[in-house]
């Protein structure tokens, strides 16, 4: 699901120039060319990350679930060239996982998300809702400037009642 201007752009251009002062505390990602990323706790502290966070639990009614901390919440920066690759994230049956992207910035050409073999019509500032657990996902090769994206993940148990799978 993708919600538009869930950031304003107020919010997006303090993102991209913080985003933009972290980039020497990303690490390359081993699987993909010019993408680098880390954990939004292992960065300098932002009050507008840490605001966003809060609108997703609100208007999702997370409270209840965990935050997952496989992935993390990550800062995601990905060059001229880079793209994400295609796979699903492997989590055990017994979990149901989300994840919520925040497209800060897009590049001039490609960038776009991939989910279940479709590509998406995102534009920046909008929200991607996705359950990266079930899903092949990736994004198309980024051309021009970086693609800036927040990712925050959630997960909750599933267990088993009469036979019926109930989420906790």
């Amino acid at each position: 699901m993708i919600y538009d201007n869930f950031i304003s752009k107020e919010e997006q251009e303090d993102l991209i120039l913080w985003a933009m002062s972290c980039k020497t505390m990303l690490n390359p990602n081993p699987v993909s060319p010019h993408r680098f990323f880390n954990e939004l706790k292992n960065l300098p502290k932002n009050k507008i990350t840490d605001n966003i966070e809060k609108r997703i639990i609100d208007k999702f009614d997370l409270h209840s679930f965990k935050k997952e901390s496989f992935i993390g919440d990550i800062l995601s920066v990905i060059e001229d060239g880079g793209a994400v690759h295609d796979h699903t994230d492997l989590f055990s049956d017994d979990i149901v996982h989300y994840r919520y992207n925040v497209l800060v910035q897009l590049p001039e050409e490609g960038g776009r998300n991939i989910y279940n073999n479709q590509i998406l019509d995102v534009e920046e500032r909008c929200l991607l809702e996705y359950r990266p657990d079930l899903y092949n996902h990736s994004c198309e090769e980024v051309k021009g400037k970086d693609r800036i994206n927040l990712s925050f993940g959630f997960v909750n148990m599933r267990c088993r009642v009469d036979n019926l799978i109930v989420n906790n």
